[in-house]
């Protein structure tokens, strides 16, 4: 009968004849090499995200105040721009300094209002 047939189990796993010894095996040193600058890599990363952040706050900050605030920003937009005109050639930040300068340069009043 079909019903009663049981196929063959067979056993698919690799014969452990071949078994790891057991405790650290050594460690190539191009390997270690390559971990080490991984971990390098990852911590400089981790920092330029910090500070990006923080720059990032300080002009979303003088963004707001331009755009809420523009007569306000008129008496400091030397000081102001010299944040944010330097970051425009940033790879990290230059969105957000374009952004910046781009407010800051709606608070210069027109020609037209002298």
């Amino acid at each position: 009968d079909f019903d009663d047939y049981v196929p063959e189990r067979r056993d698919t796993r690799q014969n452990d004849t071949k078994k790891k010894p057991k405790g650290k095996q050594p460690v190539d040193p191009r390997e270690r090499m390559r971990l080490e600058q991984l971990t390098k890599e990852s911590s400089i990363r981790a920092k330029l995200q910090v500070i990006r952040g923080n720059i990032g706050k300080i002009l979303h900050v003088v963004n707001t105040i331009a755009i809420q605030a523009p007569d306000t920003v008129l008496d400091a937009l030397g000081s102001l721009a010299a944040i944010s005109t330097p970051l425009l050639s940033s790879q990290l930040l230059h969105e957000e300094a374009l952004a910046t300068t781009k407010a800051l340069s709606q608070c210069l009043p027109s020609p037209l209002d002298k």
